[in-house]
């Protein structure tokens, strides 16, 4: 049992059936369980990795009124050069098991990320405020794409961003500092044209939630002329 809480029954623990270290380096290991408390959240039959590549990108745990004993995971999966993915893990004694998926692509030409998150929520938000429904989640993505870079369209980039949550509690209730610290989530579709002469766009603004309150706007266009040669 692998664990750094200091209680007589840890609040999280791993435990391990067989570790190994191959002559290659790597590191085998057989029957991994991550516990909170006695409460078995996620069992792997068998698990390798080479030296310095630990599959897990985070580990909280703690205790509260409204949560109870809780432990939050990430463990990175099906990793390329150009893409991160982390598998979210969380166990709530008074709410349920969270699952989720945070994955960030990165290439020279796009930028994006999808975040997704579920719970079975079988407790109450702040305040005893019972949630309007058990089964809550969001999707939350964003994208840039530079399309191109010169020739006869200019420089031509791709904006998008989507988002949507099931109820209007919940983004603060599992996700504080993301609700207070950011702008308010919202989906458009943002396409800019630019070159030394003009500069052009087409936009569109919807309200997936509806208890948001952006504003929506069927497709707009705009166009600005920069500079323009005359003959003399």
């Amino acid at each position: 049992q692998v664990t750094d809480c200091s209680f007589g029954r840890p609040h999280y623990s791993l435990d391990v059936g067989r570790l190994s270290r191959r002559e290659d380096g790597s590191i085998r290991i057989r029957s991994l369980t991550l516990k909170a408390g006695r409460i078995p959240l996620l069992y792997i039959p068998r698990l390798s990795w080479a030296d310095w590549d630990i599959p897990i990108s985070h580990v909280r745990q703690g205790n509260s009124s409204r949560f109870g004993l809780f432990l939050e995971t990430g463990w990175k999966f099906a990793r390329t050069e150009h893409l991160r993915n982390v598998l979210l893990l969380d166990g709530y004694q008074k709410r349920g098991l969270g699952v989720g998926v945070d994955s960030k692509w990165s290439s020279p030409s796009t930028q994006a990320k999808v975040k997704i998150y579920g719970i079975r929520d079988t407790g109450r938000d702040r305040n005893s405020v019972k949630p309007v429904t058990t089964d809550r989640w969001r999707v939350r993505a964003f994208s840039s794409t530079l399309l191109a870079d010169g020739g006869p369209p200019g420089r031509l980039e791709l904006h998008t961003e989507y988002a949507e949550e099931s109820d209007r509690g919940f983004l603060l209730e599992f996700f504080e500092s993301e609700e207070k610290a950011f702008k308010e989530p919202e989906t458009f579709v943002f396409l800019r044209r630019s070159s030394p002469e003009s500069v052009g766009f087409l936009e569109t603004k919807m309200r997936r939630s509806r208890f948001r309150t952006q504003l929506e706007t069927l497709p707009q266009a705009g166009w600005r002329l920069l500079r323009h040669r005359v003959a003399t």
